[in-house]
């Protein structure tokens, strides 16, 4: 597959940062065959999970916009972040409660990675297993697609449906692996719920976009079972036969 110029600047540009790039900062433009999105990361796993640094990097002003999706984490990892559609989702921790609090324009990010896509193409999927196979899943589709994931930084995605034995956590101001003496984060798991994934897949980026062993970086919105709302960093999850993924639209 033969990419554009445009695509070849999006790979340059996230795999040798240039020396006036900070290092927590990557700002590129790109595509893969024939579908074109902008992508922006702003901090990295290791940066802000490892070495706490967990400053505000980003101001949720600056990511506004009716076609951006988006997963991260508030500064001093106050809270999960979770953007669909351009609507920021933050999950929070209290105690053992899961809280949904407000965000203004001036509320900052301190890890958040934001893709603008303009164009989905849907495909409906069977019945998955587990994040592992969500994730080869994804791979699959995306190479049918004329999308070449190992020639990229990150490709955007969206899963909309029923999920099973879902599992997922909501940071409570520091990473329990990093600092295992540090406040638990909240936990859901073997949920059965009905809402949407948003995600980036990603071949090479542990420690960077990914936690090591994965290939996503995936987040929920979902209202469980239970008819509870929940949203957070997606550990593990069955999806059912019939849910949507959504992938940037290639005019193939």
């Amino acid at each position: 597959m033969r990419l554009s110029p445009l695509a070849l600047l999006f790979i340059l540009a996230c795999s040798s940062p240039s020396d006036d790039t900070p290092p927590t900062t990557a700002v590129e433009e790109g595509s893969s065959g024939d579908a074109a999105y902008r992508l922006r990361t702003w901090g990295s796993m290791m940066e802000v999970l490892r070495n706490g640094e967990t400053q505000g990097r980003v101001a949720l002003s600056e990511v506004s916009g009716p076609h951006v999706i988006g997963v991260g984490a508030l500064e001093q990892l106050s809270g999960e972040l979770t953007i669909d559609g351009g609507q920021a989702h933050v999950t929070a921790v209290s105690g053992t409660d899961l809280l949904f609090p407000e965000t203004g324009p001036d509320s900052k990010a301190t890890l958040l990675a934001v893709a603008e896509v303009e164009q989905w193409q849907e495909i409906t999927l069977p019945a998955i297993a587990n994040l592992r196979d969500l994730e080869e899943a994804i791979a699959t589709q995306a190479a049918e697609n004329g999308i070449d994931t190992s020639a990229i930084p990150a490709l955007p995605f969206r899963v909309e449906g029923d999920f099973e034995g879902l599992c997922l956590h909501v940071l409570n101001g520091s990473c329990p692996i990093a600092n295992p003496d540090g406040p638990e984060p909240w936990r859901l798991t073997d949920a059965k719920a009905t809402g949407v994934l948003v995600g980036f897949f990603a071949e090479n980026a542990a420690g960077k976009l990914t936690h090591h062993g994965q290939r996503s970086h995936t987040h929920a919105i979902v209202t469980t079972a239970a008819g509870d709302e929940a949203g957070g960093h997606v550990d593990d999850t069955r999806v059912a036969a019939g849910a949507t993924l959504f992938l940037p639209k290639s005019e193939r």
